[in-house]
């Protein structure tokens, strides 16, 4: 995640504290001393931007459309073509011979 305004603006607070002189040790503590709190990160967050791949977008929306479609429209996927035969309270499913593992003739 990349965040245009927080390299901004660190860009701007180098430039203007190039002149002023810190111990390290002071800088060090105050940086310890500042964790942002949950409010912060929040900001934070919504400030920046988050970059996603096209193809990678492209893929999760086909998926996400495809999940929701299938559904709503009663689409049966089927790669064996099969048959039911609905008996009272059964089903029975019928397929071809060449589909049966281990037939005998």
């Amino acid at each position: 995640m990349k965040d245009r305004f927080d390299m901004e603006l660190r860009a701007i607070m180098e430039e203007e504290s190039e002149k002023i002189y810190m111990a390290d040790e002071l800088k060090k503590s105050i940086l310890d001393s500042s964790k942002p709190d949950f409010l912060t990160r929040i900001k934070s967050f919504l400030n920046s931007y988050v970059e996603i791949p096209i193809p990678v977008a492209i893929g999760i929306l086909a998926i996400a459309i495809m999940v929701n479609i299938v559904p709503a429209f009663n689409i049966d996927i089927d790669f064996n073509k099969r048959q039911v035969i609905e008996i009272g309270n059964s089903l029975v499913y019928v397929r071809d011979i060449k589909d049966v593992k281990d037939h005998e003739d």
